[in-house]
């Protein structure tokens, strides 16, 4: 059972990610701004999925919808480090892939809480790949 955000595989993998982000740029150039860039990205993800368990409603999906652009966001960082040469070989690949894992994971719960938000409200919540926020009149999900 899960009873908090530490609980989630995806938080569990998104922090052990940014943990090694963080040591990793370590050995970028001093003058690189990418550094605080990929740092920033990785630990704004942890910080949207730990903010999704406020309490279920569409909120959580907000957060959900937050944290996968992040993931994204990061997934590019990556390449474009990886491009620039910053990363050692054998970590470039193995980064862009548990990113991308990530981004996967995040999209696969949004769907997950978008279910039980549909079942719990009137309406649908996503329209056009966008969520819409609850009117007047439609509550938090029990």
């Amino acid at each position: 059972m899960i009873k908090g955000f530490q609980d989630l595989v995806v938080w569990q993998k998104a922090h052990k990610l940014a943990l090694e982000i963080c040591k990793l740029t370590n050995l970028f150039p001093r003058h690189e701004h990418l550094t605080s860039r990929l740092r920033r990205a990785a630990s704004l993800i942890l910080s949207n999925l730990a903010e999704r368990y406020r309490g279920p409603s569409t909120k959580e999906l907000q957060s959900l919808t937050v944290a996968n652009g992040l993931a994204e966001e990061l997934l590019y960082f990556l390449t474009f480090a990886s491009d620039l040469r910053y990363f050692p070989p054998q970590d470039q690949d193995r980064l862009k892939r548990e990113s991308a894992s990530i981004v996967q994971m995040i999209a696969a719960l949004a769907r997950s809480v978008t279910e039980r938000v549909n079942s719990c409200v009137s309406g649908p919540i996503l329209v056009n790949a966008g969520y819409r926020t609850l009117t007047s009149g439609e509550g938090r999900m029990t």
